[in-house]
């Protein structure tokens, strides 16, 4: 109800020694703490807080190693002017956060679904793209958290694929399929058309962060109300191996 919104967010590991208590404990500066691996304050205002139809949303990033940690965050609101105002409202959350190992097998990243991928061609500063984490190689994303689309609408995904092999020409030699089940049934009703990513496919020069990125949207006016599982399977020529990821969804 009143802005700035202050947030704090700080990122511990999980094997970190815990603090003294009692008699022993002593203050200690933050730069002291050498299990914080990720510590930022900001300042939002009614710009930063995305509203949708599943509430609002902050949106920022942050960069860590391989581990579990623990993320919190606290947000307090401006105090309101007046002396019979309210208390300003505060929030503390703690959640815990796993980041894992991208550099030794084939593997993706999160399955992001999304309401609107838009093509962003425009490279962001690294501040900019702290405070749009959802603007990823070359594109912007809308992220919907619920997993939940109208049949009248589309289903768009996207993902980064990490650690695969490079061909004689320097290049990935990806294929990329995607089927689609009714929840209870084991067989799939459509099929995608395989994408290939390869010398022929991709760009002359893979510059930037991630170096296979994968997005599609699917119109969904041809599925019944319900629920659904997109199977995703990637297959790396150049190492012979293959996974496959699996997302559900509701169609409404």
């Amino acid at each position: 109800t009143s802005y700035p919104v202050a947030m704090y967010v700080r990122v511990v590991h999980k094997d970190a020694a815990q603090p003294a208590a009692g008699a022993d404990a002593q203050p200690q500066a933050d730069d002291a703490h050498t299990d914080v691996y990720f510590l930022d304050v900001y300042f939002l205002t009614e710009k930063d807080i995305v509203s949708s139809g599943e509430g609002a949303a902050v949106r920022r990033a942050l960069l860590l190693p391989p581990g579990e940690y623990d993320f919190y965050i606290a947000m307090r609101e401006r105090q309101p002017r007046g002396r019979k105002a309210a208390s300003p409202k505060s929030v503390v959350h703690r959640e815990a956060l796993s980041v894992p190992e991208m550099t030794k097998e084939l593997m993706t990243s999160t399955i992001i679904l999304a309401k609107n991928l838009e093509p962003f061609p425009q490279k962001l500063t690294p501040q900019q793209q702290l405070e749009q984490p959802y603007t990823i190689a070359g594109y912007k994303i809308e992220p919907i958290y619920d997993a939940k689309f109208p049949k009248a609408g589309s289903l768009f995904f996207v993902f980064s694929v990490h650690n695969n092999g490079l061909a004689a020409s320097g290049k990935p030699d990806l294929d990329v399929d995607f089927l689609f089940y009714r929840a209870a049934e084991k067989e799939p009703f459509s099929k995608l058309a395989t994408q290939a990513f390869n010398e022929t496919t991709l760009p002359g020069q893979l510059d930037g962060y991630p170096k296979v990125f994968v997005g599609q949207g699917v119109p969904l006016t041809t599925f019944e109300p319900g629920d659904y599982r997109l199977e995703i399977k990637i297959t790396d020529k150049t190492k012979n191996q293959s996974i496959t990821r699996d997302v559900p969804f509701t169609v409404t």
